[in-house]
């Protein structure tokens, strides 16, 4: 593969994440999240494992766009009047617990940076005294 290839594979793989939602709901409000972050595939939100939280915590953890508030990668499972867009019961309590949690780890990003950056800092500063 060429650079020019490479470089096109990148650019096609960061559209399809940009069109990807983690968290959606269709038109007939049936809950659903993204199975595959590579290329879009979807599943019910009742199939939701452990793995895909983790993968989750893991792919916002690398991606600063997280924090833009122009591009929203989860719908809400409320509209502005309050009401469920989800009109299935066990659906809505999961979709809920999963978008409040990752919400929670979205808007926690730059503490959690600060905080690994503070302890890297640490860690060289006790390295570079150690080698005196």
């Amino acid at each position: 593969m060429s650079k020019n290839e490479a470089n096109m594979t990148d650019i096609n793989k960061e559209q399809v994440m940009q069109q990807c939602k983690i968290l959606k709901i269709d038109e007939e409000g049936k809950a659903y999240f993204c199975s595959n972050l590579e290329k879009p595939e979807y599943k019910p939100i009742t199939e939701i494992g452990k793995d895909d939280l983790l993968n989750f915590a893991d792919y916002i953890s690398k991606r600063d766009d997280f924090l833009k508030k122009n591009y929203n990668y989860m719908d809400p499972y409320i509209n502005q009047n309050g009401s469920k867009l989800i009109k299935n019961d066990a659906e809505y309590i999961i979709y809920k617990n999963v978008y409040e949690a990752l919400n929670t780890l979205i808007k926690s990003l730059p503490s959690i940076n600060d905080e690994i950056n503070k302890k890297i800092l640490k860690d060289l500063n006790i390295d570079l005294k150690s080698t005196d």
